[in-house]
């Protein structure tokens, strides 16, 4: 297992002392039969997606909740046109919602042969419930996950007033469950007729299995999705928990399960005190104590 690297650095100017974060660099380690790699520095993640993407012999899938009109962008975009160019079946799925590009962007992939979809691009009733997943799939055998979007802001570090993510690529029998899901949200997007119930049924509906790693999916939707029933009941039972995460703002029912935890055993957990989105961060905060 190869370990990071990571740390606090000071500096001095003008009597000051200021810390300034290292991200670590990209590690691996092998867990449950996967080999994983992560990649916790922007720079490095950036690196890690184009490699992905210019490795890919047969196929090449991804969705994105964002995806901006700037430089790292660009660089994703232009991998995916020499995918296809050079044979391989490329399917690109983003949301409307959070890109700042469409099919104009991507004229020259789709002149290339790629596949390119919108999820829920039109204005209706539901138009305000959004996909934020961020997955890419080389060759359906090895997908890169995490919290980043295809921005600027997201391959930058903190100190560049970027985003402080994750990234992750995962090889093993899991990739497969991440194939099937992309199937089903490009069935859904290619249809002329999008109707909502789909994705609901979609999420409702979903079957992780029972496997040492599982795809779970949650969702706005009634009852619980397979990632809330696991979660549910893995914190009813755990007796430490660790939580990092950029928002916060679960049911009343689910943070008595996380205050249950403290109680009887140890809970730490690390939340964003910087967002674009204020009313994520004053959500959090309401729940602090």
């Amino acid at each position: 297992m190869g370990r990071p690297a990571m740390g606090i650095e000071l500096s001095s100017e003008a009597g000051d002392v200021e810390p300034v974060w290292t991200d670590p660099g990209p590690f691996s380690l092998i867990a449950a039969g996967h080999d994983i790699t992560l990649y916790p520095a922007g720079s490095d993640r950036l690196e890690a997606q184009v490699n992905l993407i210019d490795s890919a012999q047969v196929s090449f899938k991804a969705f994105y909740y964002r995806v901006a009109n700037d430089r790292s962008a660009r660089r994703f975009r232009n991998a995916l046109v020499r995918a296809a160019r050079r044979g391989v079946d490329v399917s690109l799925l983003i949301d409307s919602f959070g890109s700042d590009v469409g099919a104009e962007f991507f004229a020259e992939l789709i002149e290339a042969g790629g596949k390119f979809s919108i999820f829920m691009p039109k204005w209706t009733r539901r138009y305000l419930i959004r996909n934020h997943q961020k997955l890419a799939i080389a060759d359906d055998q090895r997908a890169m996950i995490g919290g980043f979007n295809i921005s600027d802001h997201y391959f930058t570090g903190p100190q560049a007033n970027g985003w402080h993510d994750l990234g992750m690529e995962i090889e093993g029998s899991a990739v497969s469950q991440f194939v099937d899901w992309f199937a089903s949200l490009e069935d859904w997007a290619q249809r002329p007729r999008k109707a909502f119930r789909a994705v609901y049924r979609g999420v409702r509906g979903w079957r992780p299995g029972n496997g040492s790693v599982r795809l779970l999916i949650g969702g706005p939707m009634r009852g619980a999705s397979s990632w809330l029933t696991c979660l549910r009941k893995d914190l009813s039972k755990a007796s430490e928990v660790d939580v990092v995460a950029a928002y916060f703002s679960p049911s009343k029912k689910l943070n008595k399960l996380f205050a249950a935890v403290a109680r009887r055993g140890r809970l730490r957990m690390i939340f964003a005190s910087k967002s674009d989105n204020g009313a994520t961060i004053g959500a959090t905060r309401s729940l602090y104590d």
